[in-house]
């Protein structure tokens, strides 16, 4: 499986594994067919999507969420550990430990490294990792026997050493001994898999209530249960690997970064792929985002019991919400900037009392300024969505998740105070306002951010959590031909067209006054190209008519002296009169614009214009 780098996606720096997922040079020309005689790309409407050609680097500042093939929220594949088969590294604290590297083969072509531990009781390897307090986060390793049956994989918070999890591995049988956690640390999984020749696959998934900094640590100990570290012990250890959520997940090997994957994102309900997910830059404005238990939570006649289901993340990870009386509620408080468009969104789930779920939104100094939805959580049917007093913009949305899990949505804009309140409870019917005693609920994840569309969730602790965006610039266009070419993008977006720009494709000097740029705008017309050469305008031909969200869009466009033309969905314009201009770069979105919430389905570049009757073949 295919890994990429946050500065390289398919073809840049170090992307590929021994089992790459994106084939370069791949079927596209082998099979003749779509995207024959493309020069690059991509397909990632495929379980095991194709990519041909060199590339288009990636930058991403950290991980972001998906759904994958099984419909389960999580992290895309990453390696937060840096030298991850490179023990012997300064990225690694030795203490009373000497590491050889390299010693033995492992599994795919790595090589494991020999731990020789010394006198101290205390001897490990650690490294530690930066995460939200309570994520779920995994821990694994290959282990392989030298002189020591015991060792001890643990994850524990830096600031609180006994705040862990842990598990002990025999490794001359490779059964699993002692497993647990203890203080703010709780173990929720672990597994022992034979890899071959004598090689174990250890893992530990868990979560540690109070970390901001978690540890990885091996040790061999003197026994199963042990603490205490083995005098003289020896283990070979390779391919370690900390990433958060508890999906099992292909090893990603690290030098001096940690790597993520980009999205490869599904539809959680009828597990059909969507494409590469890309989104904009955006904040989680709320505390504690999945954990209601926390002070930054107002319970009102309400008792939480913290990671009481399974969560949309396919582990213990929903809280549950029982109500006491008739003004029950959940609620949290925040600043916003006044007269704005927000959305809130978060996990729902029916317990055993109680079925129509109320979210209020409402400013804190006129409590009248706000907006309602209304949910049944057993048969999954929206109810009423209402604003009240100054509350303008009003527009709410359901998405189904596995495990009867709910993920409700409502856009609002308030008025002119800067301080509002989100809370939750169940009434007794659609339209109802106090609160059903006796009822209860499960909640998780919540999210409060700019905008009229969810994006992919993003956990919080303490502090608000920015997601950054991601973008695709390829500075070094080996791929372009500079006289003429054919382009082709397949798009879903998942946004409103009508009220932000949803992004194209640019390639140019890296300024406006040097580009050929496909614009999707969120104005009539909607889809226009761009060609601008040395600041003089040469053309704009356009297709006309409004982008409707949650559909998909196939564009084309061509270039060459006095020949220029856009098409999509089959409808083509032609631009007979202008100069090409140079280019040194190409991007999705635009220097002057980012390319806002959209899965990429396909996208093809050909190095010589393609007639027009093929832009219309193709975009049909």
């Amino acid at each position: 499986m295919a890994e990429f780098t946050q500065n390289g996606l398919f073809g840049g720096i170090g992307l590929f594994c021994n089992q790459p997922l994106f084939v370069q040079n791949g079927l596209f020309e082998q099979q003749g067919g779509f995207f024959s005689g493309a020069s690059l790309a991509y397909d990632f409407l495929r379980t095991d999507p194709l990519v041909t050609g060199p590339g288009i680097p990636m930058t991403r500042l950290s991980g972001a969420m998906r759904y994958n093939a099984q419909g389960i929220r999580e992290f895309s594949n990453e390696n937060l550990l840096v030298q991850s088969n490179n023990t012997a590294s300064a990225s690694w604290t030795k203490s009373g430990t000497n590491v050889t590297a390299n010693i033995i083969p492992g599994i795919d072509g790595y090589l494991m490294d020999l731990e020789t531990q010394t006198g101290s009781t205390n001897a490990a390897i650690v490294q530690s990792v930066t995460i939200i307090p309570g994520t779920v986060v995994t821990a694994s390793a290959d282990f392989k026997y030298s002189n020591q049956d015991w060792t001890r994989l643990l994850v524990f918070d830096q600031d609180s050493t006994g705040v862990q999890f842990r598990v002990w591995v025999n490794l001359s049988t490779g059964a699993s001994g002692t497993v647990g956690g203890s203080g703010g640390g709780t173990l929720l999984s672990h597994s022992v898999v034979n890899m071959g020749n004598g090689i174990y696959r250890v893992s530990i998934t868990g979560y540690l209530t109070t970390a901001v900094t978690a540890v990885f640590q091996a040790r061999a100990t003197q026994g199963d249960a042990s603490s205490l570290s083995s005098a003289a012990g020896q283990y070979y250890i390779g391919r370690c690997t900390f990433k958060r959520g508890g999906i099992s997940s292909t090893y990603i090997d690290t030098t001096t970064t940690a790597l993520y994957t980009p999205r490869l994102d599904y539809n959680p309900t009828t597990l059909q792929p969507e494409g590469y997910l890309m989104e904009k830059q955006t904040t989680n404005l709320f505390l504690q985002s999945n954990n209601l238990n926390d002070a930054a939570w107002t319970k009102t006649n309400s008792t939480v019991t913290t990671n009481a289901a399974i969560g949309a993340d396919g582990v213990m990870s929903l809280d549950l919400v029982q109500q006491s009386t008739t003004s029950a509620l959940v609620r949290q408080s925040c600043t916003v900037t006044a007269s704005t468009a927000y959305v809130f969104s978060a996990d729902f789930k029916k317990s055993t009392a109680g079925d129509w779920l109320r979210i209020t939104l409402f400013e804190n100094t006129v409590g009248g300024n706000q907006a309602n939805v209304w949910f049944n959580l057993t048969t999954g049917v929206m109810g009423q969505v209402t604003a009240l007093g100054t509350a303008t913009a009003v527009v709410a949305g359901v998405k189904l998740l596995p495990n009867d899990i709910y993920r409700v949505w409502i856009t609002f804009n308030l008025g002119t105070d800067t301080i509002i309140s989100m809370q939750t409870r169940i009434v007794s019917s659609d339209g109802g306002s106090g609160a059903s005693a006796a009822a209860n609920y499960y909640q998780g994840c919540a999210q409060l951010e700019l905008g009229t569309r969810p994006t992919s969730y993003i956990a919080t602790g303490a502090s608000q959590v920015t997601r950054a965006a991601d973008t695709m610039i390829d500075n070094a266009i080996s791929w372009y031909n500079q006289s003429e070419g054919t382009l082709y993008f397949e798009v879903k977006t998942f946004d409103d067209p009508t009220t932000v720009p949803i992004g194209g494709y640019y390639h140019g000097s890296g300024s406006n006054n040097e580009r050929l740029e496909m614009r999707i705008n969120n104005t009539t017309p909607a889809s226009v190209y761009f060609i601008v050469d040395d600041s003089v305008t040469q053309g704009s031909p356009q297709v006309s008519g409004q982008l409707v969200e949650n559909t998909v869009y196939k564009f084309s466009t061509s270039y060459k002296v006095n020949d220029f033309n856009v098409a999509r969905n089959g409808s083509v314009t032609p631009d007979t009169a202008g100069t090409v201009p140079s280019a040194t770069q190409f991007r999705f979105g635009s220097p002057s614009f980012t390319t806002n919430n959209i899965w990429i389905r396909k996208f093809g570049y050909w190095p010589y214009q393609r007639p027009n009757t093929d832009l219309v073949s193709i975009t049909t």
